[in-house]
Order: C-alpha cells, then structure tokens, then sequence
C-alpha cells in the first residue's frame, strides 16, 4: 500500500507543469495580445469608414465590443487605428460589373487589411511604442 502511495505520488508531482511564466513568455504574450487587438479594431474602423449608412454600426455597437481591449484605449492609438480603418477604406471602390454596380467589396478589402504585412508590421511598431511610452510613465 505504501510502495502504491509513494509511486501515485511521484507520478502526480512529475505531471504537474509548472505555473512560472518566465518574463520573456509575459512579455511575447503581452505583444501577441496588443497586436491581435490592434489588428482587430483596425479591421473594424475599416468596415466603419467603408459603410456610407454609419447608422449599420450603431446598431452592431449595441450587442458588439468591436474587438476592445484596454491597453488600446488609449486615445492616441485609438485615433491611429481609426486613421488607419480611414485610410484604408479609400481603397475600397464600387465593383464596375453591371450585376454589381455601386456595391463594394468591403469586408474583402478589409479582411485583406487585417491579414496584411503592412497592418502586422504596423502594429508591431505600435506595440513597440506602447511599450517604451508605458516605461516612461
């Protein structure tokens, strides 16, 4: 009974992970989550500045967060995302095909934004600000 103790014991201490989170895992987790973020709110002001009814996102905002996160609420970055949905939404015409004219592919041009190179390495540098500004404080 002892020896059945002692082994159930030993197994059950070997197969706990442990809990420590090394400062380097915080940090990458910390730049993952701000970027995911800022990609997402940059793909929502995209949709937002794409849509000529803005009355369409008053209704969403009313059961919808739109991809909130607290480290971004800062107002400068919220006025760089929402420059950046702006800007962004220029690009997005009116299809010229007879079966289509005057509707936009927004939520293709957006979603393209969302997963592009120049959002990621934007918001890399975002984040890269974000922290320096936060050491200052």
């Amino acid at each position: 009974m002892k020896y059945k103790f002692w082994s159930l014991f030993c197994i059950l201490i070997m197969s706990c992970k442990s809990q420590n989170i090394s400062e380097q895992e915080l940090a990458n987790n910390q730049e993952e989550t701000f970027i995911h973020f800022f990609k997402i709110q940059s793909y929502c002001s995209c949709l937002k500045n794409s849509y000529s009814n803005k009355n369409i996102f008053s209704l969403i905002e009313q059961e919808d967060l739109l991809g909130s996160y607290d480290a971004l609420a800062d107002p400068e970055i919220l006025k760089k995302i929402d420059s950046l949905g702006k800007i962004f939404s220029l690009k997005v015409k009116p299809e010229e095909y007879p079966d289509f004219k005057g509707k936009k592919r927004i939520t293709q041009y957006c979603l393209s934004f969302y997963t592009s190179q120049e959002l990621d390495k934007i918001a890399k540098e975002e984040f890269r600000l974000h922290v320096k500004k936060q050491k200052f404080k």
